[in-house]
């Protein structure tokens, strides 16, 4: 089922394990990572193989500006946590 949330596609990046890129319409490349944290939970927890940190962060900018607000972005990581979990 296709969801019609509007995104930009993104793909998993190559040699680099739990991370995920996508580029805005204006350029803007954001690097999504979810870090392994099981020391949040203790590392004896059940959970603790299934807890991470979730970090986005602009990887390339060409107007070396601040990126205006986009909604395709939050949709796109709402797309990739869903993807990853």
């Amino acid at each position: 089922m296709q969801s019609l949330r509007p995104a930009y596609n993104f793909t998993a990046v190559e040699n680099q394990e739990n991370t995920f890129s996508f580029r805005t319409e204006l350029g803007v490349t954001y690097t999504v990572v979810f870090v392994p944290t099981p020391y949040l939970l203790g590392d004896d927890s059940v959970f603790a193989p299934h807890s991470f940190e979730l970090v986005v962060r602009v990887s390339e900018n060409p107007t070396q500006k601040r990126p205006s607000f986009d909604p395709k972005t939050a949709w796109t990581v709402a797309a990739i946590f869903e993807d990853f979990y």
